[in-house]
């Protein structure tokens, strides 16, 4: 085509041309998009229930050693600490998800997208203490980053995203 040709191309409107474009965020990663802040508040509130069924069933081992007290009590304790611990490190190292998780469509990442691995899930569930400490401070970070990451995902380098 010369220049003195007509064009048949059309200029799409400007509107057109903004909705195109990609938001521009501060996520380093924007194919991964980020769970929101309600979504996993959900997956917390499935969570709970499950600690509450976890928690209920370890009470009948304390039921079951109740003749004998310090015993029980021990059992109590560690069951209390132990299981509901296993169950998100367990469930994060493995599947990258927990039931409240999958149920939301919702799984952690590392911050590049890999799978997050134990000592890491390990990490979080120990720094989701420290997002608790300060008036959940730590937790509301998710609902005003634009990445919606809490300082728990900061501190052990991971990201919940968006399946669904």
């Amino acid at each position: 085509m010369t220049d003195r040709e007509p064009s048949l191309e059309l200029a799409a409107p400007p509107w057109a041309r903004l909705a195109a474009s990609p938001p521009a965020t501060d996520d380093p990663i924007p194919s991964l998009r980020p769970a929101g802040f309600w979504r996993r508040a959900g997956a917390l509130v499935v969570d709970a229930g499950v600690w509450f069924l976890l928690l209920r069933l370890g009470d009948l081992g304390t039921v079951a050693l109740a003749r004998w007290e310090l015993a029980a009590r021990a059992f109590d304790y560690t069951w209390g600490l132990v299981v509901p611990a296993a169950y998100v490190v367990l469930m994060h190292g493995t599947a990258g998800r927990t039931l409240g998780k999958m149920l939301v469509g919702a799984r952690v990442v590392t911050a590049t997208g890999e799978a997050v691995g134990y000592p890491r899930a390990l990490l979080r569930l120990v720094a989701w203490f420290v997002s608790a400490l300060p008036l959940l401070g730590g937790f509301i970070m998710a609902g005003v980053r634009p990445d919606r990451r809490a300082l728990h995902d900061l501190i052990a380098g991971t990201r919940v995203i968006r399946l669904r």
